[in-house]
């Protein structure tokens, strides 16, 4: 079954803050990458923004680089961008000039299951649920 394998909630602000309240100090979030890249167990990505750009921040939208073009999603609060998290999304934030950006940062994939000890009741009840 698919699962959340990570959540961050991340806030960028100019200036930015040095020292031990960084959760990830050598993190660039904009540089480009692919999440799936960075953690195989993301599968799926999805961010929700808590902030909006040019009222609470300038800067700081949401670049896909593709073959193409480069597609530019506008950090809006409320907005849910959700995409797959292989080299075929190749993303990054632009720059930010100024204020604060709050994005909350999630990622799914598809977990192995645990072994079970007795796997035999254990079919016999996911069978049994199945059948309820």
């Amino acid at each position: 079954p698919l699962q959340t394998t990570g959540v961050l909630l991340k806030r960028l602000r100019l200036p930015a803050e040095q020292g031990a309240v960084q959760v990830e100090p050598k993190h660039d979030p904009f540089v480009v990458h692919a999440d799936g890249a960075n953690v195989a167990a993301y599968e799926y990505s999805a961010l929700v923004y808590l902030s909006t750009a040019g009222t609470d921040f300038h800067g700081g939208e949401l670049v896909f680089y593709d073959e193409d073009a480069d597609r530019v999603v506008q950090p809006i609060a409320g907005r849910l961008v959700a995409f797959t998290s292989g080299l075929e999304n190749l993303h990054g934030a632009a720059s930010l000039d100024s204020g604060s950006r709050y994005v909350l940062g999630i990622w799914f994939g598809h977990l192995p299951r645990p072994q079970s000890h007795n796997a035999s009741s254990e079919s016999t009840a996911e069978q049994s649920m199945a059948i309820v």
